[in-house]
């Protein structure tokens, strides 16, 4: 600002307050720019930290912790391992949950033999049919059983979509071929188990 006149301020040395704000103003407007870069503008891809925007292999992405973020090769197999397992044993989960679901709705009171019923015009009827306490609390521990895995499978569902989310490639087959030999495995057992 050497070498411009500046009508604001007075010649005798002294300011007015409309010239002091508007000479601050002015002094501050390089510095501008750079503040709003940092505080509303997006970072570049050079300040830019963290997962990529696009699907790719590669190490360094972070999965749930610092633990299973891999910076080398076997790290990044370990992870994929992990991942694997995480994703097959949500699949068999899932198996026991259908099973447990079974077992929760096909339970019947065991002592039903000392009812009476009598026979209607078109369906045999039982009067005062209840269940036996004994029945109840089965059938409570059974509830809180599937609630339970049901919750298991729910945690596992999010850490599946934690690494889906991080758009690595080898996470994502790892995840699926996980997915494929959980599948395999309880077809077969269900087909050995039945035959």
């Amino acid at each position: 600002m050497e070498g411009m006149s500046m009508a604001m301020i007075s010649t005798s040395g002294t300011a007015t307050p409309t010239a002091t704000v508007l000479a601050t103003a002015a002094g501050l407007t390089s510095t501008i720019p750079e503040a709003l870069q940092s505080d509303i503008m997006p970072p570049t891809d050079m300040q830019m930290q963290g997962m990529s925007s696009f699907i790719h292999f590669g190490l360094g992405d972070p999965f749930f912790a610092r633990l299973l973020t891999p910076t080398h090769a076997s790290g990044y197999v370990a992870v994929m391992l992990f991942l694997m397992m995480l994703s097959f044993g949500q699949r068999l989960l899932m198996v026991v949950e259908t099973k447990a679901a079974q077992n929760l709705h096909h339970a019947r009171p065991a002592d039903d033999e000392g009812q009476v019923s009598k026979s209607g015009s078109w369906v045999e009827i039982a009067e005062d049919v209840q269940p036996s306490g004994r029945f109840m609390s089965r059938f409570i521990v059974r509830a809180l059983l599937k609630s339970g895995l049901k919750v298991l499978d729910a945690a596992l569902g999010f850490l599946v979509m934690l690494a889906v989310m991080t758009l690595n490639a080898g996470y994502m087959i790892a995840l699926l071929v996980g997915i494929f030999l959980g599948e395999f495995l309880s077809s077969w057992a269900h087909r050995n188990g039945t035959s």
